[in-house]
């Protein structure tokens, strides 16, 4: 079974234990890996649609141990019983569902480890979210496949633990990443910064109110990834 290297990414940053439970496991490849690499004793593959967990059943009876897998219909962490999995993998969904999704099941995440997060969009709120509910980022990945740009996240569970806060560039561009000069992060703001700069060129000299407004969002936005740039950049 070949998976892809975004959800390799994701299997190599969980740290062993004995249960993990996948929210939103699609397809069930990120379930089998982790079994089937002994990584896990059992995994808790679950989500919210019948159409991919009726999948992922299939794909664990093709290529998985159905003793060591089972399939749940849930809704984030309906169907997880507190104390249920030392693990927690929420991968493949925006920033603002993956926060919503541990801000219902946060009862629950007092007895859970650690967090594999990979949010598509909105990665400073689940940064900022997991960082104020007593989680420490720990590591952190980022990679490219098909032209998008993928950044993951481990977080282990501090408690109260945690010495003070993000900054907005730790939060956007992730402490560990930044702390590693990680390569395909500078090679991601660097484009972004073109791209951005373009816009800008673009607009500058016009009057209207929204593009004024824009051009200052702009020129915030290329500021940070110069600052994070110079923070990053090659000794």
């Amino acid at each position: 079974m070949e998976i892809s290297n975004r959800l390799k990414a994701i299997c190599d940053l969980c740290l062993p234990g004995q249960v993990v439970a996948d929210i939103g496991c699609d397809h069930g490849y990120v379930s089998i890996t982790l079994t089937n690499s002994g990584k896990f004793e059992k995994a808790l593959a679950m989500d919210i649609n019948e159409g991919p967990l009726r999948l992922a059943g299939q794909n664990i009876a093709l290529y998985g141990d159905k003793a060591r897998i089972e399939t749940r219909l849930s809704s984030g962490f309906d169907k997880l019983e507190k104390g249920e999995a030392d693990t927690v993998i929420i991968a493949g969904m925006g920033g603002m569902l993956v926060r919503d999704i541990l801000d219902a099941g946060r009862d629950k995440l007092e007895s859970v480890k650690q967090l594999v997060l990979g949010a598509q969009s909105d990665i400073d709120t689940v940064r900022r979210y997991i960082t104020a509910a007593g989680f420490r980022i720990d590591d952190e990945e980022m990679l490219e496949e098909d032209g998008k740009y993928y950044q993951l996240i481990r977080a282990v569970n501090a408690g109260s633990d945690i010495e003070g806060q993000l900054s907005d560039i730790e939060a956007l561009y992730g402490p560990v990443l930044i702390s590693k000069k990680h390569a395909v992060l500078r090679e991601y703001l660097t484009k972004q910064k073109a791209v951005l700069t373009d816009i800008k060129l673009k607009l500058d000299g016009r009057t209207e109110e929204k593009i004024v407004c824009r051009v200052e969002e702009l020129t915030r936005d290329i500021r940070i990834i110069d600052e994070t740039l110079e923070l990053i950049r090659e000794s």
